[in-house]
């Protein structure tokens, strides 16, 4: 189990060119707790309360909050967690998952689940109101077992994964909702990355 400040310190590492605000950052850290709780293996020893723009670890905060809404910036000559085996691996699985979707868009998230709105101002969330709201979402079929390699990779769903689907038969949604692999799904996003970008260079400029 990673101690408060060396989960913070790991992602930055492994994400260095992501420019990761506080507000991200604590998401992030808040979904690997929730995530690692549900899948029975405890990741992260720091806890959560809520606030006004969702859940936050308070010692986090305090150490990162100069940046404001800055990307954070980490000292390279901090030494980096030893992560590895089972840890490493779902840590690596949750913060790829949840990377792409942005800041306020985490935020917004949270507020709509549960456990935050279920939790009084500035108390801790509790791990029973986390595991039983999560593990009743689709992303928990991940970790149900927790198979890289032999299983379909289920999406977060996110507020865009809901404007996307907002048309869709039960069916299709269904079929949306998960992808053959966690590989194909980080393929074919890296597909839609390039494809955006050629399109943006391909507009005319005025």
């Amino acid at each position: 189990m990673l101690k408060t400040f060396e989960l913070p310190q790991y992602i930055l590492g492994q994400y260095p060119h992501e420019k990761i605000t506080h507000l991200k950052l604590q998401k992030l850290l808040y979904y690997v707790k929730v995530w690692g709780i549900v899948a029975g293996v405890e990741l992260y020893q720091g806890e959560f309360e809520k606030w006004e723009r969702g859940p936050v670890n308070t010692d986090v905060y305090h150490k990162y909050k100069s940046f404001g809404r800055d990307p954070i910036v980490q000292d390279p000559h901090i030494e980096q967690p030893n992560v590895a085996g089972r840890e490493k691996e779902l840590i690596d699985f949750i913060v790829a998952s949840y990377m792409p979707i942005s800041a306020i868009s985490l935020s917004a998230m949270t507020h709509k689940e549960s456990p935050w709105i279920e939790t009084p101002q500035n108390s801790v969330i509790s791990h029973d109101k986390i595991f039983k709201f999560y593990s009743q979402q689709p992303f928990a079929k991940n970790f149900n077992p927790f198979d890289l390699a032999n299983k379909p990779y289920f999406v977060v769903q996110s507020s865009s994964w809901h404007a996307y689907t907002l048309d869709m038969t039960v069916d299709d949604m269904e079929r949306n909702a998960q992808f053959s692999s966690f590989d194909d799904y980080l393929a074919l996003g890296a597909q839609a990355q390039v494809d955006i970008e050629k399109l943006i260079s391909s507009l005319p400029k005025f």
